[in-house]
């Protein structure tokens, strides 16, 4: 039987690791050096910085399943002189089943492509963003505060007690 199981400094650094009770060994699932990383739950991630949020999702074997990205963007409207905000978000991208390749020419002429991650965003209202990201800042939120109620020494980790 695995067990998955999480460490992390609560700053930089975030292990996922499995704990195979059979065998006693331990494998190394994902190494996140990071303050942008944090825990949502069993097999889900999250991630925010430099104006972009994400969600991740693990399978069975500790490899991304699942990802959905979205972001803000400022910009400041010449003819009104205002500062505004672009909303974006990606499509859901599932590894073995769908490709950033497989949009089709009109999706891809909607979209704004970020070079860096080789990912296309669709732009939405300020009101379908609200709607789509509420329950994930909400998740979130509830994570951070959840997450700091859970310590183990070296010891109790070390223990088996921790994954009976």
């Amino acid at each position: 039987m695995k067990r998955k199981r999480c460490i992390s400094d609560n700053s930089r650094f975030t292990y996922v690791i499995s704990y195979d009770k059979e065998s006693d060994l331990f494998t190394l699932w994902q190494r996140y050096e990071t303050p942008y990383i944090y825990l949502m739950g069993t097999k889900k991630i999250g991630y925010s910085g430099n104006a972009k949020d994400a969600f991740f999702m693990l399978d069975e074997d500790g490899e991304y399943d699942c990802f959905l990205w979205f972001k803000t963007e400022g910009y400041r409207d010449f003819e009104t002189k205002k500062d505004s905000c672009i909303f974006m978000v990606s499509l859901p991208q599932y590894v073995d089943q769908y490709k950033q390749e497989e949009l089709t020419e009109h999706m891809r002429e909607q979209a704004v492509y970020d070079e860096n991650q080789d990912l296309y965003y669709f732009r939405v209202t300020e009101k379908q963003y609200n709607s789509l990201t509420r329950d994930y800042f909400k998740t979130v939120k509830s994570a951070k505060k959840a997450i700091k109620k859970v310590e183990f020494t070296y010891e109790k980790l070390s223990g088996t007690d921790v994954f009976e």
